[in-house]
C-alpha cells in the first residue's frame, strides 16, 4: 500500500512550474494581441483615403471595388459621347493637348452634353491620344483606321485605396 504523502506529491504542478506556465501564456497572449494590432492598422489604412482614421464613407468613398466600378461607369457614359462622329478629331486633341486635359468635372469643363459624371472623391478624368490619330473624314470613308484614345481616371494619390483606371475607345463609332 501506497502512504498517502507520496500520492499527494505527484498530484499537482510546482510553484516553478506554475510560474513557467503562467509567463508562457501571458507571452502567447501578448504576441496574439501585437499580431491583430499589426493587421487592424493595416486594413484601417487600406479602406481610408489618406491613409487616417476617417472611413471612407464619412467622405463619400465606399472602397476600392465600388469606386473602380462608379469609375468605369462615369467612364462609359463619357465614352458614348465622345465616340459620337458629331464631334469632329481637332475638338477632341484640343481637350487633349489643353493645359488642363484632366478635370475632376470633365462634362462641364470639356463641354460635353449630358448629366455630369459622378465620380469618386480626389479622382479626375483625363483625355489622351494616341499614336494612331484619326484621320479626315475623307480617308476614313477611304478604308483608313479609325483614330483610338484614352481615358484615364487618376487619384490625387495612389495609394491602397486609391488605384488609377484606363478605358481605350476608338471613334469615330460607325468607323470602329
Amino acid at each position: 500500500m501506497r502512504s498517502p504523502r507520496s500520492s499527494n506529491a505527484t498530484a499537482g504542478m510546482t510553484l516553478v512550474e506554475m510560474i513557467i506556465a503562467m509567463a508562457m501564456l501571458v507571452m502567447f497572449t501578448t504576441m496574439v494581441a501585437t499580431v491583430l494590432s499589426f493587421t487592424q492598422r493595416f486594413l484601417r489604412q487600406a479602406e481610408t483615403v489618406d491613409g487616417t482614421d476617417t472611413l471612407l464613407s464619412s467622405i463619400g468613398s465606399h472602397g476600392l471595388l465600388v469606386d473602380q466600378h462608379h469609375l468605369q461607369l462615369a467612364m462609359d457614359q463619357l465614352i458614348a459621347q465622345l465616340e459620337q462622329p458629331g464631334w469632329s478629331a481637332d475638338e477632341l486633341i484640343a481637350i487633349a493637348r489643353s493645359a488642363e486635359p484632366c478635370s475632376y468635372n470633365p462634362v462641364v469643363a470639356w463641354g460635353l452634353m449630358g448629366p455630369v459624371a459622378v465620380l469618386p472623391p480626389r479622382y479626375r478624368i483625363c483625355l489622351r491620344t494616341t499614336s494612331l490619330a484619326e484621320p479626315p473624314i475623307d480617308d476614313l470613308l477611304a478604308g483608313k483606321p479609325p483614330g483610338i484614345y484614352v481615358l484615364q481616371a487618376l487619384p490625387d494619390r495612389v495609394d491602397a485605396a486609391t488605384l488609377p483606371s484606363r478605358q481605350v475607345f476608338c471613334r469615330p463609332r460607325p468607323f470602329c
